[in-house]
């Protein structure tokens, strides 16, 4: 009655919504709950948009000495870096650090929601399901910036004389997508090329409706030219080595430590604060859906600024385009 009074709708229409609402469309997860009392609340997160800046500030203000931590690993370790046995010829550390910053960053928000877990919500169960989603409210006089980068990949079985294959791209202010998640990697005459040319191939060899699918593949940064050769410039690895190559993302977050503990602190006040007790169990989702959701674009800017990353040429290129195939 009273969500019928606000919305000045008749009740047998706010009765149906809120079935459905409480439902939700997998039958499991809706996005408002029934209380005890026969009332109905929230069942997402929702912030306000000053809020979601506030959160997102406090993994922010620590870019400086991230950035620091990376720039000293990133020297210690290229000589490891450079010697790793990629499938494509790689040279470059900083181009290298496009397919490792994704990793880099993903590991730091784990250890963060890790040790809120472990050291200050230790008696709080996080909530288990398939997804869950969070809301950002906000005014058009805010002036709203959602600065965000994705990550989508594919992955297919005996393709390209490969046993398996997996690819991911990122994408965002620099870069644009290549493929969506779950794109047909068979269907792709660029993806089987680009699998193809993994040991080079000579352009002698191609035909001519060869050459204009190479070709294809040179513009988006698939492949590169040398001589008559044609091979791999994204990152390319086997999948036997995958474990090691992870644990070279692994190797940066391990000296974040400190700041990592900091900002978990701070989080952790900022979380209890800030989440209706009934969702409590949600802080791992606040922590990846809000408070970091502008942390990788950030560190993304901030690489790029301290010549940690190398700066696209095209919007559509090879940077943040990995690839692990199984021979």
């Amino acid at each position: 009655k009273e969500l019928s009074e606000e919305l000045s709708v008749p009740m047998p229409y706010v009765e149906e919504e809120l079935e459905i609402q409480c439902r939700g469309e997998n039958g499991e997860y809706g996005m408002l709950r029934q209380l005890n009392d026969g009332k109905y609340t929230i069942n997402t997160l929702l912030v306000d948009y000053d809020e979601y800046l506030q959160a997102n500030n406090i993994f922010e203000k620590y870019l400086p000495e991230l950035c620091k931590i990376i720039n000293q690993t990133l020297s210690d370790k290229s000589k490891k870096i450079l010697s790793f046995p990629f499938l494509s010829r790689q040279d470059n550390l900083n181009f290298i650090f496009w397919s490792l910053i994704q990793k880099i960053n993903n590991h730091f928000e784990d250890k963060v929601n890790e040790l809120l877990k472990e050291k200050y919500f230790c008696d709080v169960k996080p909530v288990e399901r398939v997804f869950s989603t969070a809301t950002i409210a906000y005014t058009n006089e805010q002036n709203p910036t959602f600065d965000v980068w994705g990550c989508d990949s594919a992955f297919s079985n005996a393709i390209g004389g490969y046993q398996s294959v997996f690819v991911s791209n990122i994408y965002g202010k620099y870069l644009d997508r290549h493929f969506y998640v779950g794109h047909n990697l068979s269907c792709d005459q660029k993806i089987l090329m680009l699998l193809r040319s993994i040991h080079g191939i000579t352009i002698d060899s191609l035909t001519e409706i060869e050459k204009e699918i190479v070709a294809q593949c040179i513009e988006c940064g698939y492949l590169q030219k040398n001589d008559n050769l044609v091979e791999p410039k994204i990152v390319i690895i086997d999948k036997k080595d995958a474990a090691d190559f992870n644990h070279l993302a692994m190797e940066f977050v391990k000296d974040m430590q400190p700041i990592i503990e900091k900002i978990a602190a701070e989080l952790s006040v900022f979380l209890k604060k800030h989440i209706p007790a009934h969702l409590m169990n949600e802080y791992q989702n606040y922590t990846y859906l809000i408070a970091t959701a502008q942390n990788y674009s950030k560190l993304i800017d901030a690489c790029l600024q301290e010549n940690i990353l190398s700066k696209p040429k095209n919007r559509l290129g090879a940077e943040g385009v990995f690839m692990i195939v199984e021979i």
